[in-house]
């Protein structure tokens, strides 16, 4: 390599400031900032800090002192035998062979060399001054900025070379003549011959690798391919609701996860927009799906006097009673009507609630009155009656007033052992929260065998919307207050047998198993019936239609025997 005439540094003051300024510090500067970070807390007697990564454990001595005698050690034997000590003499010619005469400025190191196995700073002409250990020098590194300078102009392309690969990606399709390559992050002007597209811009690299092209010509790909998908989701639709249910001129199909728009015929409907996937499964306008609910939910004030009548006979007032006009001169069975207690005056149920329940004040009075003043014999006593030999109540301690108390209980499954519940709840129908877990089905088939009671106790089965992204199927006897902000819509809604109710959501979960959502938001994981949760992959509606053809079936050859011959309790306890 020829010879550069260069400035010579003899010390580090003299390398101009910029070229240091951001460069790594040495060892001791280390020390000076981070002694903790860097080095042993704690000097050796000669004042040696030892670095952590070397020291080894805590009683293995100073490895300063150690490298220091090994080293005198060494030009001890290189005296006995005559050989020379290493000098910067022999560094710099070595140097100079490896690297060229005069490629790097040594002057730095004359005054304090010591050995090739420390660092020294080194001056590089053409960029600044750099510190590397003298060994790292002579085995052939040298300046990274100037290695790094010099690999990517090796790596860099001709201009015909980048032509040839962007021909090689493109074809004939744009006109190279106007590109002119530098590097693959600068910006090329290729032509588009397309009629009136010409000239555009692409990153060099992208273009080469045929990633990004014309984009007016990407434009109108897309549109045409939007047309034809669009075609074919009005296809589909129209063949799974039907050619004249919603007109489609607006629907602009671009994913199966962006919403389009469709049109209700129907007056005051106007336009809904709705995912293309769960169009295709059976949804469709809200204001429709309102008007069939409160048809299936309708109710006659005829109907509504007749059935709380049979419940309460004579007790409540209904002159205040107004069913509305959602759906004629009929309305959904859960629209709130005012009725009036002799006692209380004026309350505000639901009609379906009402035909199950009463005054929640007359209610808590009689809680007060009679259930409150219940003592251990006679809640025994009742409670045997719901649950029957199930539970052992020999651990129940003795009280006076139920509401009060919170007992401790045996059931008597295997496993389960003792557990605490409130006496009025157990009463009321609760019982071992184990039961109620993943072998909740197999010991519900097995109660309801041995409580007839229990069996025939009304229970509404319910499918509702829950979160606003997924469908439930439930069973509940208090299903008014169990519908929280949680049950944003409703679609499915019948009182019957409690043991018919369970039948029922048990073949339903497991037939829908196939719908179960994945991974759940942390807010709905741990949520009490995440596991009764469903993807919103079918209709509602149509499964509504099926439910009433379920419930009919268990109810026509009864709900043992459907568990018997669909295996539901022995699916759930294998």
């Amino acid at each position: 390599m020829p010879q550069k005439s260069v400035n010579v540094y003899t010390q580090l003051s003299q390398v101009p400031a910029e070229w240091v300024r951001d460069l790594p510090s040495s060892a001791k500067d280390a020390f000076d900032k981070s002694v903790s970070k860097y080095f042993d807390s704690i000097p050796c007697s000669k004042g040696h800090f030892s670095l952590k990564n070397q020291s080894g454990g805590k009683y293995k001595g100073c490895v300063t002192c150690s490298q220091l005698r090994q080293r005198e050690k060494t030009r001890l034997k290189r005296e006995e035998k005559g050989v020379e000590e290493y000098s910067f003499e022999d560094f710099e010619r070595e140097a100079n062979h490896k690297h060229g005469e005069g490629r790097y400025d040594y002057g730095l190191i004359e005054e304090g060399f010591t050995n090739k196995s420390s660092e020294y700073w080194i001056v590089c002409p053409d960029c600044c001054c750099f510190l590397q250990k003298a060994s790292k020098h002579l085995s052939g590194q040298g300046c990274n900025k100037c290695n790094f300078s010099s690999a990517m102009q090796e790596k860099k392309i001709t201009q015909d070379e980048y032509i040839r690969r962007c021909a090689e990606a493109h074809g004939d399709r744009y006109d190279l003549s106007e590109i002119k390559y530098t590097s693959m992050h600068e910006s090329v002007t290729p032509i588009c011959r397309v009629n009136g597209h010409g000239v555009f811009r692409s990153e060099a690299n992208n273009f080469m690798r045929g990633r990004s092209g014309c984009k007016l010509c990407a434009g109108l790909a897309t549109a045409q391919r939007c047309r034809s998908d669009t075609l074919a989701f009005v296809n589909k639709a129209k063949k799974i609701h039907g050619v004249n249910k919603y007109r489609y001129d607006l629907v602009n199909y671009v994913t199966s996860k962006d919403e389009v728009k469709i049109i209700c015929p129907i007056n005051g409907h106007g336009v809904f927009s709705q995912l293309p996937s769960v169009h295709l499964s059976g949804g469709g306008c809200k204001k429709c799906a309102e008007l069939s609910r409160a048809e299936l939910y309708a109710i006659t004030l005829d109907d509504f006097l007749a059935r709380a009548r049979q419940k309460h006979g004579d007790k409540y007032d209904y002159s205040l009673v107004r069913l509305g006009e959602l759906c004629g001169e009929k309305s959904r069975g859960h629209a709130e009507v005012e009725i009036v207690c002799p006692s209380h005056g004026s309350f505000f149920q639901a009609p379906l609630v009402h035909f199950r329940s009463g005054c929640r004040k007359c209610h808590m009075e009689y809680l007060w009155n009679e259930v409150r003043a219940i003592g251990r014999e006679e809640w025994i006593s009742r409670c045997q009656a719901i649950h029957g030999e199930k539970y052992d109540y020999s651990s129940v301690h003795d009280f006076s007033k139920v509401l009060d108390e919170v007992v401790t209980i045996i059931c008597s499954i295997r496993g389960h052992g003792e557990f605490t519940q409130g006496a009025s709840i157990h009463m009321a129908g609760s019982g071992c929260q184990k039961c109620g877990g993943l072998n909740r089905g197999r010991e519900s088939y097995y109660s309801f065998l041995a409580n007839e009671l229990w069996a025939e106790v009304d229970t509404e089965l319910y499918l509702v919307e829950a979160f606003g992204n997924y469908y439930k199927f439930g069973i509940a006897i208090d299903f008014e207050d169990r519908a929280r902000a949680d049950y944003t819509d409703t679609f499915y809604r019948k009182i019957m047998p409690r043991a018919v109710a369970w039948t029922a959501e048990q073949y339903l979960l497991l037939s829908t198993v196939w719908a179960a959502p994945g991974l759940l938001p942390p807010d709905i994981a741990d949520w009490g019936g995440n596991t009764e949760l469903r993807n919103k992959d079918f209709s509602p509606f149509d499964m509504a239609i099926q439910i009433d053809a379920l419930v009919e079936n268990i109810e026509e050859i009864g709900w043992r025997e459907f568990c018997e011959q669909n295996l539901i309790f022995r699916s759930q306890s294998s």
